[in-house]
């Protein structure tokens, strides 16, 4: 399956709202394909040289699951082996909230 179309899948899977035709360039010998997203972005870089891809999903949206859309994009790259790694990027709004710009 075309990377195009496993990161509009991924974004269904995801319950992410995909905002227009993923991209896809390829820069030899990989690829790299990106998904912008209302929450942000789904990209796939890989390097078949190595048997390599990177899957970064980035969101902010409360009610996805990037954990189900990465496993998704796993899988259609028939992935032998996967690592899955997550970062809280929420915000800590006290923190915010103490320093504030003039405050």
């Amino acid at each position: 399956m075309k990377k195009k179309q496993v990161i509009k899948e991924a974004s269904k899977v995801g319950n992410f709202s995909l905002l227009e035709e993923p991209y896809t360039r390829k820069i030899n010998p990989g690829v790299i394909s990106i998904g912008i997203i209302l929450e942000s972005y789904i990209i796939i870089d890989t390097w078949p040289e190595h048997g390599i891809a990177a899957i970064d999903i980035y969101t902010c949206k409360r009610d996805s699951n990037p954990v189900k859309a990465f496993e998704y994009i796993a899988e259609s790259l028939d992935a032998k082996v996967y690592e899955i790694g997550e970062i809280d990027r929420s915000p800590d709004i006290e923190l915010i909230k103490k320093y504030k710009p003039g405050k």
